[in-house]
């Protein structure tokens, strides 16, 4: 489903992967955060980072684009 989302541009998708996973689907998020970083929906960014980050903690560019919506917030 979240490649479907990726290659459809459909952020529906990813909804979709996170509620069938069970949310376990740490992509599902991960891109969600992505989508919504990129729409300026920095709250909401964070809030899929930190659920994606939950389940795998081992991807560094995440943590960088989590960083950036922050800053972006100014919540330092």
């Amino acid at each position: 489903m979240c490649l479907v989302g990726e290659m459809k541009r459909d952020h529906t998708w990813f909804e979709r992967a996170w509620e069938v996973s069970n949310h376990r689907c740490s992509k599902a998020m991960r891109m969600l955060g992505r989508y919504y970083f990129f729409e300026n929906k920095y709250e909401t960014s964070i809030e899929c980072y930190d659920k994606a980050l939950a389940i795998n903690k081992l991807y560094p560019d995440i943590w960088f684009t989590k960083g950036c919506a922050h800053l972006h917030i100014k919540d330092y």
